[in-house]
């Protein structure tokens, strides 16, 4: 059941339930995602999971900045962390204040949302951080993942900080992204490593990898 449409800058968004979950569309693509029995804040998608499961098996990096927050799927479950979030859209604001829990998380002691693009934000700013994740998306297109971005990532970095991001490519084949974008990270940073959390899917198929970045 559709229970919310309206157009934006991105396109359409579209807000639709059942019994068990609710879920968050732009342009008839799934973006975000939340059950709505039991623990909501139990992630939907396998590669919120992952992420979730990194941070948390890494208690001592407490200070994460999220850019592309989207729904606030990842944001609900850092529960026990220090949390930045950015998402340059207000209507996608608005939307997760109305369906996805948004209004309970700016309640919570250690939240920060800022509605603007995290990587410009970034380029006036001393502050560093633990882990700096990127799920940011223009459509289907990623953003922050050219030599710039990456570079201002690691300054932003505290020492032994790690850059998260959520690459949607075919791990292998000759459509993967794998080897450009691990090519890339390396002029920034010492160590790159790929987390495949898609069971299902074959390695040739596009789908959400876990890159993780650091020195």
């Amino acid at each position: 059941m559709v229970i919310e449409t309206r157009k934006t800058a991105a396109g359409v968004l579209k807000v639709s339930e059942d019994s068990e979950m609710r879920c968050l569309y732009v342009n008839g693509a799934l973006e975000s995602a939340m059950y709505l029995s039991g623990d909501q804040n139990e992630p939907v998608f396998p590669y919120i999971g992952a992420m979730l499961d990194w941070c948390h098996a890494h208690p001592s990096l407490q200070k994460i900045m999220i850019i592309g927050s989207g729904g606030f799927q990842l944001a609900r479950g850092l529960f026990d962390k220090e949390v930045y979030c950015f998402e340059i859209s207000h209507d996608m604001i608005e939307v997760s204040e109305k369906y996805f829990g948004l209004d309970t998380l700016q309640k919570r002691e250690g939240f920060h949302l800022y509605e603007t693009d995290g990587f410009a934000w970034l380029k006036g700013q001393d502050e560093k951080f633990d882990v700096i994740i990127n799920d940011a998306f223009q459509g289907k297109h990623p953003i922050g993942l050219g030599a710039d971005e990456m570079r201002l990532v690691k300054v932003h970095l505290k020492q032994g900080g790690v850059y998260l991001i959520n690459a949607v490519t075919a791990p292998r084949g000759p459509f993967s992204k794998r080897r450009k974008l691990t090519a890339a990270l390396h002029e920034s940073f010492d160590e790159v490593n790929w987390m495949l959390v898609e069971e299902d899917c074959s390695l040739y198929e596009a789908q959400n990898c876990l890159v993780i970045a650091g020195d």
